[in-house]
């Protein structure tokens, strides 16, 4: 009897270290000028469990999918929480 040939896919290719890197100081950027905007969207998502689909964290996940592809959201909350307490930290000198 005959093996069966598994499925042949191309695999996903995951950014390596420096295009990781690159990515995520792309999605720092874009939610360090949009942190008002998305610091609200994490707010609202944690308040209502619904998060819009004009986002502007989704916009941030975006950038973060390839480097992320399974939890981008996530990590873009997670970029918006961060970047937000540098800010208060900073604006009440405190450094990191």
């Amino acid at each position: 009897m005959a093996r069966a040939r598994p499925c042949e896919e191309t695999p996903a290719t995951t950014p390596g270290p420096t295009e990781a890197l690159a990515i995520r100081r792309m999605a720092a950027a874009f939610v360090t000028a949009n942190l008002t905007a998305c610091a609200a969207d994490v707010l609202k998502w944690r308040k209502r469990a619904v998060l819009p689909e004009d986002a502007k964290l989704r916009e941030a996940a975006l950038v973060l999918e390839p480097t992320y592809p399974d939890d981008a959201l996530q990590q873009a909350e997670e970029l918006v929480i961060t970047l937000s307490l540098e800010l208060a930290a900073s604006s009440r000198g405190v450094s990191s």
